[in-house]
């Protein structure tokens, strides 16, 4: 909490004169008259509350601010406050008479009001405490009270799993008795179809060792066959290849006598392309230093035709500063005559 740091009573206040003096004790009285009178008010009021409803508002619940009997409490406290603010700001203003009458100065009724200002500023910054630790009351409040209500759900739904849960082991203890009945006769019936279809398999791997023996027979007569095919085709095939070697060895010295007039057709035709590409070069040389000329006559042209066009603005300017000024021929010939001459 940052404390409030009360300004020092005023020693030796300047006194006041007979006229200031005599105004401010009227002023004192006036306000003296007008505090009996609200403090008349305040007496004519309705009587306070009861004891008991008093009692009852302090046991009422915190966050029922609505209560009738809270808001009764409410106003008698104000009531209260009321008083006690007005037997204070009579005293104070008896003390501001006295010293008024014995010092001359308002030196304590100034003190008095800045330690009151500085006695308020620390009351509202504790009542704006005591505010936000209501509300986090209020909303801690709140949160248990949700919580019991979700935990008073989640008890209501524990309890209705844990019926479930029975009702579904009693019906799962009467399946699993009906199921164990089933799976023996299950079983006993697959035993046999088990052994009438192993019968069949057996009966069926007979005869498919029958006929791969049959089968084996005739892939050897069938090999034997193969064999001296083949031993034929290579002997075909080895003749072939000597054909085709001696025809190979043939037409790889024709390719080659080809490749070589090729060869010689090519050096012949970079020959022409290398000076075809020196004439290119020259040429241009001579159109790039020929281009280079006509930018530079077209530079010079446009700076000729440049100074030409300021040239005939300045003599405009000139001209028209002439005639508004009305100098050399533009002269009027009545001051042409009064010229003296030199």
């Amino acid at each position: 909490m940052v404390e409030k740091k009360v300004p020092a009573a005023r020693v030796g206040a300047a006194r006041l004169s007979g006229a200031m003096r005599a105004g401010a004790l009227s002023a004192l009285e006036e306000c003296g008259d007008a505090l009996a009178i609200y403090r008349r008010v305040l007496e004519k009021r309705a009587p306070g509350l009861t004891t008991t409803v008093r009692t009852h508002c302090y046991r009422m619940e915190v966050g029922n601010t609505n209560h009738p009997a809270f808001e009764m409490a409410t106003e008698e406290s104000n009531f209260e406050k009321l008083k006690q603010d007005s037997q204070w700001l009579e005293q104070l203003l008896n003390s501001a008479k006295e010293s008024l009458v014995l010092e001359g100065n308002l030196g304590i009724l100034i003190d008095e009001v800045e330690k009151k200002l500085a006695t308020r500023a620390e009351e509202a910054e504790l009542l704006a405490r005591a505010r936000g630790l209501l509300d986090k009351f209020h909303q801690m409040r709140r949160n248990v009270a949700k919580e019991r209500e979700e935990r008073a759900k989640e008890d209501r739904l524990c309890k209705a799993e844990l019926l479930r849960l029975r009702n579904e082991k009693e019906r799962l203890g009467v399946l699993s008795g009906r199921e164990s009945e089933y799976v023996d006769a299950w079983l006993d019936s697959r035993q046999e179809q088990r052994s009438l279809e192993a019968e069949i398999t057996r009966h069926r791997l007979t005869e498919g060792l029958r006929l791969c023996e049959a089968r084996e027979s005739n892939e050897r007569l069938v090999t034997r066959e193969l064999s001296a095919f083949i031993r034929l085709s290579i002997e075909e095939n080895e003749k072939a290849a000597a054909t085709w070697t001696e025809r190979k060895s043939a037409e790889t010295k024709q390719y080659e006598r080809e490749i070589y007039k090729l060869r010689e057709e090519i050096e012949r035709k970079r020959s022409a392309l290398e000076e075809l590409r020196r004439e290119y070069c020259s040429r241009r040389d001579f159109i790039d230093s020929c281009l280079a000329e006509q930018e530079a006559e077209r530079r010079r042209a446009e700076l000729e035709e440049h100074r030409r066009c300021r040239a005939i603005e300045i003599q405009a300017w000139w001209r028209g500063v002439m005639v508004r000024r009305k100098l050399g021929p533009y002269r009027p010939e009545e001051k042409r005559r009064k010229r003296p001459k030199k």
